[in-house]
């Protein structure tokens, strides 16, 4: 299909001169004389390129290009190539505007033939690869939106951190989780928000794991509210292009629920250990205590060989080897394991 050029120019000398040139390379010319004729023109013709002279009355090249740019009227035209005819004393600063703008390109009067259509042709293969650009932003932007959908909806909270720990990115699952909004987390410490170390988040990723992520559960992070909420975490590194760390990527998931679910199983796992050891306990302290307080009572008998001191040394070991006894026996009659507070935050059986 044959590419239609518009030319708005107030030359009728020139367009004559173009359209002798443009015809031989193979294109077909639209002309117009004036910017509000090349506006209507391009409503009527949706050209595939525009030739716009800077210098014209009534509305000069910059206008017609403004407008073309911005008014909603031109919406769907706004990809069409502008090429600016300018005169060789144009102000530069100017030109640079226009570019900065969206021009296309500019071309200096006078010019030859081939100097001009070099220029189109130059202008059809930039303006694709332009618009081509355009599209591949435009499918970043819209999977940009769709990531940041998905993790708005994610349950768990996704934080990116700097390598010192400054919060970069949370999602609203920090809300759900923890009650804190976003703008209430940004710029603060995940160490500090999640009330741990950094050495418990990248501890392996330091010694070199294979994975390159550490998981942690069971670490109980303080909400808003002041609960305690035991949380799931995993992070990794970010890294660029060039395999540089980053960041941080900490991914927390609410273990409420499960940890319910796995303190009930690990009570009744715990209990069922208790009572399968018993058996254990019996056989294994029961039997090196009996040839201890057999061999206690045999040297007893010699009394006369026994100094006071050595005999009372040998009740105070049989009065402890009874005293281990019983403590044996009390296991079997173990229906609930209860704990007592022994030093600071150690526990031990009661029994």
């Amino acid at each position: 299909m044959t590419r239609q050029i518009l030319l708005i120019d107030d030359d009728k000398d020139v367009h004559t001169y173009i359209q002798i040139v443009l015809q031989k390379a193979g294109y077909n010319l639209i002309s117009a004389f004036d910017g509000n004729e090349g506006l209507k023109k391009v409503l009527s013709f949706n050209p595939d390129l525009i030739i716009l002279d800077y210098l014209m009355p009534k509305k000069n090249g910059s206008e017609t290009f403004k407008e073309l740019k911005k008014s909603q009227q031109y919406e769907r035209y706004r990809d069409i190539p502008v090429i600016m005819l300018t005169a060789t004393d144009q102000r530069p600063e100017r030109i640079k505007q226009l570019l900065e703008a969206g021009l296309n390109a500019y071309l200096e009067k006078p010019f030859g033939n081939k100097e001009l259509l070099n220029v189109i042709e130059n202008t059809f293969i930039t303006n694709k690869i332009k618009v081509r650009n355009q599209t591949l932003r435009k499918a970043v932007e819209n999977s940009k939106n769709f990531l940041e959908n998905l993790l708005e909806s994610c349950p768990m909270a996704i934080i990116t951190c700097e390598l010192g720990g400054k919060i970069t990115f949370v999602s609203k699952g920090i809300e759900d989780i923890l009650g804190y909004s976003t703008s209430e987390v940004l710029g603060k410490s995940v160490y500090e928000l999640l009330g741990t170390s950094k050495k418990v988040l990248t501890g392996s990723l330091e010694s070199g794991d294979s994975q390159n992520k550490l998981v942690t559960n069971g670490i109980y992070v303080e909400a808003k509210s002041g609960i305690q909420i035991p949380m799931g975490i995993t992070s990794s590194y970010l890294r660029d292009q060039n395999g540089e760390t980053q960041g941080l990527l900490v991914v927390g998931q609410d273990l409420s629920a499960q940890k319910q679910l796995e303190k009930e199983l690990l009570e009744k796992e715990r209990l069922l250990a208790i009572t399968q050891s018993f058996a254990t306990i019996n056989h294994e302290i029961n039997n090196p205590l009996t040839p201890i307080l057999g061999n206690i009572q045999l040297i007893r008998k010699e009394d006369s060989l026994l100094s006071d001191d050595h005999i009372k040394k040998l009740e105070i070991i049989e009065s402890n080897v009874r005293k281990i006894s019983n403590i044996v026996q009390k296991y079997n009659h173990i229906s609930k394991p209860e704990e007592k507070n022994y030093y600071g935050n150690s526990n031990i059986f009661e029994i």
